[in-house]
């Protein structure tokens, strides 16, 4: 019977050991820090389009855009892409130069190189458009790949219901649209990524609603003008770069207040 004890005693206490470090782990993870914040931004920018046989079928685009931030007291970022669409697909390349208005500089540029598929459809007098971009940043400076992924993919969906009927002699179209960030690859919170295997975390990370109106200047140049409000909730996490320890893991929520406008030009 001691026997027969003793056998029990050990493997509980075999079990014991061997799960301990996970269950230690897990409790070391806290609950993020919610810090929660607002901003005014704004964003100015201007788009050329060219299309060889006068289509939406096929045309490029070049374009250049200035967001402001801090309550429209400093530079965010500046952003110079270009664009081609073939029938319902396109892809993107985007040159971003963010400006750090904390130390006065400009910081490494990041490329993004986005896949969009969209498509629509006309019930009445509104028409219905839904986009799907996968979103891919690449960053120059060095990324600590528990921390953010380099690269790092999102999944952007979008929806947008515009009153294309006439309105004001064809020159105004309003619009509303919605959309949703989904991250694909965001790392998981680990107590030290040195003892942890490599793992995702997909949520997400913003919502966004907007209304807007294209105003028709004349067949070749139009403006569009909007308001987005963005939340976004996306993750802080830090480690200990000696060690490997998580020294503070945060969600960043923040509501953003944009107002923008962009001009369109077709050659």
């Amino acid at each position: 019977m001691k026997i027969q004890l003793a056998i029990i005693q050990t493997a509980i206490l075999s079990l014991v050991f061997l799960f301990a470090p996970k269950c230690v782990s897990a409790q070391e993870i806290p609950s993020p820090a919610n810090i929660t914040s607002s901003d005014l931004q704004g964003r100015f920018g201007g788009v050329i389009k060219w299309s060889p046989y006068d289509t939406e079928a096929f045309f490029v685009e070049g374009a250049l855009q200035l967001r402001l931030n801090n309550n429209f007291t400093s530079v965010d970022r500046f952003h110079t892409a270009i664009r081609v669409n073939l029938w319902f697909a396109q892809i993107d390349y985007v040159l971003i130069n963010a400006y750090d208005s904390m130390t006065k500089q400009w910081i490494s540029p990041h490329h993004r190189v986005n896949l969009n598929l969209h498509g629509g459809w006309k019930a009445g007098p509104i028409r219905f458009e839904l986009r799907e971009r996968l979103q891919t940043t690449f960053y120059s400076n060095s990324v600590n790949k528990y921390e953010r992924r380099n690269p790092e993919l999102i999944l952007r969906s979008r929806l947008t219901l515009a009153y294309v009927e006439s309105l004001f002699h064809w020159r105004w179209t309003p619009y509303i649209l919605f959309e949703l960030n989904n991250s694909l690859n965001s790392p998981a919170v680990v107590a030290n990524y040195k003892d942890e295997a490599l793992s995702t975390d997909n949520y997400i990370m913003r919502y966004r609603t907007g209304i807007g109106t294209k105003y028709f200047i004349n067949r070749k140049n139009h403006l569009d003008i909007y308001y987005y409000f963005d939340y976004d909730r996306s993750k802080d996490i830090n480690y200990n770069s000696i060690n490997g320890n998580l020294e503070s893991y945060k969600m960043n929520n923040q509501m953003r207040h944009i107002f923008g406008i962009r001009y369109h030009f077709q050659l």
